[in-house]
């Protein structure tokens, strides 16, 4: 049975949006503890605290670095987009939460993929497809197989989102296409459904669809469960005090207890979960090409490190005199800032960001602390005039949403809380001992946002949050899971990732007979390889002798130069606006062929004068051999330009 410590009528979580019709689910944000006193400290104090060189201004010091991968921020980061989105918030606006709209409905299905579904939100999916069942994404992609040295993205398919002719990308939630990372991510996401249609249609995992669902509807609910499980059993282990996973998994959640009228609490949205902020390095490797890509656009690390270490936070430097004064080229550089097209030299290689198991060591995150890095002081998108430090914006966010203290949550909590002498800001300096610099030594509470991130450190040495920051972010995360009736815990609890683990257990056959978890790389991997259609060159034979059915007759021109497709899937497989492609530019498409688990196609590249009696055949004109060399590569590709199968000729 769940306990309820402290549980008081809570206007933001349970009203319901009243209209003429009557109630209707209001998905807004509400105050748990709206019985506390607020946090309410001067905004000049509150951002002097959050200025670029103050007392959270961080470096880039390998001892910050976290044993978690980067790329763990970056997830933590879309779960955010996929449960909140407040347009309408202003950060200088003290009213109350339950007016905020959430327009993310609160659970974690992936509405911020999907849209509202094919129907009102058609602009996402691909007409082209029979079946209805894909996602859109960008077609430029020129996809490279054989290019080892490629990121994995460049080498099967799409590259990136779909965009309209301005560049800009068409999803249904603006902030997945705000720095590259995430828009890498967001099409890794839509790319693992349009593979999951491909697995269950006509693939190996034919067998997964259930009764009554159609091949969309076997892909929305698998690519949904496995980033469910993803978020249950590896992104909250990562990022949680596993002692509080365990309670929570032995006594059930007893704080953030949600009703039928779900909304998300602003401890959690406007606090907790923004721990991610100090995750996010300045600089990043991106490919093994692209190194020290700056995270936002501006001034290097090091010129704001120097600008600001000694500034005084009531009179901060002339950023606009210094940028001016600044290079072109730093000035200028490379960054990863989002909203038009992914150039080829920052597309993502995941494994410098998860392990992939392609042997790439992936960078860490930095750790869970209080210290941010400089970038996140100078933000390049706040308008001139507007506080451009994220940490003030943050502390000042806390007081509109009317947060309380750290220490009063813990509290209400039955948390023993950290005194403002045991949150560390730096190695040598506590919460109390800036605050006596400020002449408020008898202030005992610290903003709720400061208290998680330093309860991290004093706690976990900031690899992980502390007790009341996991409290918070599991029983959340996991009451949304919970709360969807849809959710693989509730429909069927003993479910387990289903699909190929190419990472954890590549030479299983079964996933379900794997005991190594299922894992970030095992998702990526899948999500930006070939296409599992089931699909496979069995045979390419230059000359009629390697493998490839001896024809009827032999075109004297290609001499009976073949390749043999094989379906090795479970379903039927379409082959129309397939093509085939060998290394001479030229796209030869199969026409309407039909292939039925088991059956193979040869494929000659002679005349049309070929013909077999005992085997499906396709033949493609040529006048010359196109596959005469060692090394020559033959790829099919599917119509939106992904890879289906690929091949060299080896004789």
């Amino acid at each position: 049975m769940h306990r309820q410590h402290g549980l008081t009528e809570n206007r933001g979580i349970n009203e319901a949006a009243m209209t003429n019709a009557g109630p209707v689910r209001s998905h807004r944000f509400g105050n748990r503890f709206a019985e506390l006193d607020v946090y309410d400290r001067s905004p000049a104090f509150l951002r002097r605290l959050g200025s670029a060189g103050g007392p959270l201004f961080g470096g880039s010091d390998p001892d910050d670095d976290a044993e978690l991968p980067a790329g763990i921020a970056f997830f933590g980061q879309f779960v955010d987009h996929d449960v909140t989105f407040d347009p309408t918030s202003a950060i200088d606006r003290r009213n109350d939460p339950a007016a905020l709209r959430n327009f993310r409905t609160p659970a974690l299905d992936l509405d911020s993929v999907y849209g509202t579904g094919p129907e009102v939100s058609p602009e996402l999916y691909d007409g082209r497809d029979p079946d209805g069942a894909k996602l859109l994404t960008g077609t430029d992609g020129d996809p490279v197989p054989g290019d080892e040295d490629a990121p994995r993205v460049a080498r099967y398919g799409a590259t990136d989102l779909q965009r309209n002719e301005q560049g800009v990308a068409i999803l249904p939630d603006p902030r997945n296409d705000e720095n590259v990372v995430i828009s890498q991510l967001q099409l890794a996401f839509v790319k693992f459904h349009n593979r999951v249609v491909d697995y269950v249609r006509s693939g190996p995992g034919h067998g997964l669809v259930r009764a009554g669902e159609d091949y969309f509807d076997a892909a929305e609910r698998l690519t949904r469960w496995h980033y469910q499980w993803l978020v249950t059993e590896l992104f909250l282990p990562a990022i949680c005090d596993g002692s509080v996973l365990d309670d929570i998994e032995a006594t059930g959640r007893q704080y953030f207890l949600l009703g039928d009228r779900i909304a998300i609490p602003v401890e959690f949205a406007g606090a907790a979960y923004r721990y991610g902020h100090s995750q996010i390095r300045d600089t990043y490797t991106v490919n093994s090409e692209t190194t020290d890509v700056e995270f936002f656009p501006g001034p290097s690390v090091e010129t704001l490190v120097d600008l600001f270490a000694d500034a005084d936070p009531d009179n901060p430097p002339d950023v606009s005199a210094m940028a001016d004064a600044e290079s072109g080229a730093e000035m200028g550089g490379q960054s990863l800032a989002g909203g038009g097209p992914v150039p080829n030299e920052l597309l993502v290689d995941w494994g410098h960001f998860f392990d992939c198991g392609d042997g790439t060591t992936p960078q860490p995150a930095r750790k869970i602390d209080p210290q941010l890095p400089p970038a996140l002081f100078l933000l390049p998108f706040v308008p001139e005039g507007e506080e451009q430090s994220l940490a003030a914006r943050n502390l000042l966010r806390g007081v509109a949403l009317g947060l309380p203290g750290g220490q009063a949550v813990a509290e209400a909590m039955d948390i023993t809380p950290l005194s403002n002498a045991e949150l560390p800001l730096t190695d040598d300096r506590s919460f109390q001992s800036y605050l006596r610099s400020q002449c408020r030594g008898a202030d005992e509470d610290a903003p709720l946002w400061l208290y998680v991130l330093a309860e991290a450190e004093a706690q976990q040495d900031g690899h992980s949050l502390g007790a009341v920051g996991s409290r918070i972010v599991a029983e959340v995360l996991l009451g949304m899971i919970d709360a969807d009736p849809d959710a693989y815990r509730n429909v069927d609890p003993g479910w387990r990732p289903a699909l190929p683990r190419p990472v954890s257990s590549p030479e299983l056959d079964d996933p379900h007979t794997s005991t190594a978890p299922y894992g970030f790389g095992d998702f990526l991997q899948f999500a930006t390889g070939p296409v599992p259609d089931g699909l496979e060159i069995a045979a390419v034979d230059a000359d009629g002798s390697g493998g490839a059915p001896a024809p009827d007759t032999v075109d004297e021109a290609t001499g009976g130069e073949a390749v043999v497709l094989e379906h090795t899937g479970a379903g039927p497989l379409s082959l129309a606006h397939h093509a085939i492609d060998f290394e001479d530019d030229q796209t030869n498409e199969f026409g309407d062929i039909t292939l039925s688990p088991g059956e193979s196609l040869v494929v000659y590249t002679g005349s049309d004068d070929l013909e077999s009696e005992d085997y499906r055949v396709l033949t493609l004109g040529y006048s010359q051999p196109v596959i005469d060399n060692t090394g020559e590569s033959v790829t099919v590709t599917t119509p939106t330009n992904e890879v289906s199968a690929f091949a060299r000729f080896e004789p």
